[in-house]
């Protein structure tokens, strides 16, 4: 039990000296580390600058560069295509634009009267209604009229006969035997 107690004696020992240690360089790193402190702050604090001007150096030449290279290209072929294309197309007022849109919106339902005319005179014609739309065919060519149905609603196909492949797969598969294996393979 002795024992005990005089290790718990020296941990407690070398805890209080060690303590007292830390308190000691403490006090001294606070009185001469601040001026070291100080010097370190200020030496970041330059090599920060320093490095800041660099970058800043650096990008003003590559700015410097790509604005020089965007000139030359601009000197060399932007100019030229900009003036080609503002000759090409001349500037309208908007009284020249609306009168534009007018004259196409009357081409329109001209063309669309133009349509209705041909197709009343094509109905007359063939003495019957079509089929609601321009074919400009004559009436004999019966092939035409046929391909044009065709192409409108479509193939109608039915089979004039019907097979049952599934019940022909399973006969098929029924004719057919095994050879027989020999019984020294298997």
């Amino acid at each position: 039990m002795e024992t005990f107690w005089g290790i718990i004696v020296v941990i407690i020992a070398v805890a209080v000296s060690v303590s007292q240690n830390k308190k000691k360089t403490r006090g001294v790193g606070k009185r001469e580390g601040a001026g070291v402190a100080q010097k370190r702050i200020q030496s970041a604090s330059d090599s920060m600058q320093q490095n800041t001007a660099a970058r800043q150096q650096a990008f003003d030449q590559l700015g410097q560069k790509q604005r020089e290279l965007k000139q030359r290209l601009m000197q060399k072929y932007g100019r030229r295509d900009e003036a080609a294309k503002r000759a090409q197309q001349p500037r309208r007022t908007s009284e020249e634009q609306e009168y534009d849109i007018l004259d196409r919106a009357e081409a329109n339902v001209n063309e669309i009267q133009t349509d209705a005319a041909k197709r009343s005179l094509f109905e007359a014609q063939s003495g019957g209604a079509s089929a609601g739309f321009d074919t400009g065919w004559e009436d004999g060519d019966i092939l035409m009229r046929e391909v044009e149905n065709l192409m409108i609603t479509g193939y109608q196909y039915s089979l004039s006969y019907e097979r049952d492949f599934v019940g022909e797969g399973i006969e098929m598969l029924n004719r057919m035997e095994m050879p027989e294996v020999p019984e020294y393979i298997a």
